[in-house]
């Protein structure tokens, strides 16, 4: 992190001297965002979670949740758990594995501020040599933990208004309406292809 700093540095100030060509800008930023990512993952992996056990969730749904039969897997972000009466702020997302009854619990949709009780775990690390380590793509893609909620009556909806207003109140009940009518009108694997590409 040091070297991407130095280097920054010496770069922007080779900038101010002297007119350069158009590459150094995109450097600058790409090293930025670099530096960025990297702590920001790094924070993932080195905070302490209480993993292993029942711990009380409350958080606000990141996107529209994915439901396949009775499971449904949405991610949550600006986490607060409770466990044995101490809280702990989560650096990074949930992801949230609710199993439950057909037509049991509340109707989850994005932006929407939830409370749940269930069970933490880190994703699993990679076990064997030339095993795809899942717990490195999930901490690349911000989600430090993942939690299994089975009893939907500790489930509650405590606000619907977080997220971004444009996405909660346009683009994603249009994403919606696409979605099903590919569903309608397409249906098979070309309909799962063309849903693939949303």
């Amino acid at each position: 992190l040091a070297c991407l700093a130095a280097s920054a540095l010496v770069l922007s100030r080779s900038l101010i001297r002297r007119p350069a060509g158009p590459s150094i800008l995109p450097l600058l930023v790409a090293l930025f965002l670099g530096a960025t990512r990297y702590l920001f993952v790094a924070s993932i992996q080195e905070q302490a979670l209480p993993t292993g056990r029942t711990v009380n969730v409350t958080g606000e749904i990141a996107a529209p949740p994915a439901v396949n039969g009775t499971t449904t897997r949405c991610l949550l972000r600006s986490i607060r758990i409770t466990t044995e009466g101490k809280q702990t702020a989560v650096d990074g997302m949930l992801l949230v594995t609710i199993r439950q009854r057909k037509d049991a619990g509340p109707l989850l949709e994005y932006g929407q501020v939830i409370e749940a009780r269930g069970s933490l775990a880190r994703p699993p690390p990679r076990r064997n040599p030339g095993e795809y380590n899942l717990r490195r793509f999930y901490e690349a893609q911000g989600v430090a933990g993942m939690l299994l909620i089975r009893d939907t009556g500790s489930l509650r909806v405590l606000r619907t208004d977080g997220g971004c207003a444009v996405m909660r109140s346009i683009v994603f009940p249009f994403r919606k309406a696409v979605l099903a009518a590919i569903d309608t009108t397409v249906g098979g694997d070309e309909g799962e292809f063309l849903k693939g590409l949303l």
